[in-house]
């Protein structure tokens, strides 16, 4: 009994070194840039604040619904190599940075890097949420 506590024992011990040498996904500067890059420019050339939301139809979707949402992510997967060029380049493609952005998780990454662009550079004196109507 005590050997099968010691074997499950380091089991345990094992498999948590794995959980703390992964610590989740990769953050991804490069794509954070990229957006935030676009952000401003998109700011700049249309005159118009840039907005975040994932809400279409009041249903949560996981990607830019905004019209700057919209832009940004056009822009950002314009500039994806195509899939030639990652399987002639598979070496590149072991992060798993990678292979959230080449399994379709760009519109995700982008809206999130969109809503930490939108909190950093919104007036801490804006309202939120919905105007309410006095009575």
């Amino acid at each position: 009994m005590r050997a099968r506590i010691e074997r499950l024992r380091r089991r345990v011990e094992q498999i948590l070194d794995d959980l703390e040498r992964r610590k989740g996904a990769e953050p991804s500067e490069s794509l954070r840039w990229l957006v935030w890059q676009l952000c401003e420019f998109y700011k700049r050339e249309t005159g118009k604040p840039v907005t975040n939301s994932a809400l279409s139809k009041n249903k949560f979707t996981s990607e830019p619904q905004s019209l700057a949402g919209r832009f940004v992510l056009a822009a950002a997967a314009a500039l994806q190599p195509s899939e030639a060029w990652v399987r002639e380049h598979s070496q590149w493609d072991r992060g798993k940075r990678a292979r959230v952005l080449n399994q379709g998780g760009l519109k995700t990454a982008v809206y999130f890097a969109m809503r930490e662009y939108v909190a950093h550079h919104s007036p801490s004196s804006s309202r939120r949420g919905r105007w309410k109507r006095r009575q």
